[in-house]
């Protein structure tokens, strides 16, 4: 929706992972984008008035790259870059997915587009 009419500059990465102990899912988004810290409080602030059954507030994780590099004790050149990380990984902390819970993830992408870029244009 455009109602707020803001120019989404970013990348957006769904992933899935899995609980094996409880085999459960757990889809999700990664969103990296330019914009301001204010704008993006506005996107987590529409998202869960679209979703307030699923979404919760402390699922929602808004943070700059410095920020990440103090969580992850990685160094990231381009955060952009880490959104292909999400949405190809087979591991799930140190362990191997199991093939028929990853199947059901790649099932459950299906026709979906894993990577969707917003506001970027090829040079």
């Amino acid at each position: 929706k455009r109602k707020h009419r803001i120019k989404w500059v970013g990348i957006r990465g769904m992933e899935s992972s899995y609980n094996e102990e409880a085999q459960t899912f757990n889809p999700h988004i990664h969103f990296a984008t330019s914009n301001s810290y204010e704008e993006c409080q506005l996107l987590v602030w529409e998202w869960l008035k679209e979703i307030p059954e699923t979404a919760s507030h402390k699922a929602q994780d808004i943070r700059g790259k410095k920020r990440y590099e103090e969580i992850t004790g990685r160094q990231t050149s381009n955060p952009f870059l880490e959104i292909f990380k999400y949405t190809t990984k087979l591991i799930d902390e140190d362990k191997i997915i199991p093939p028929p819970a990853l199947d059901t993830i790649f099932q459950a992408f299906n026709k979906v587009r894993p990577v969707q870029v917003y506001g970027l244009r090829k040079q």
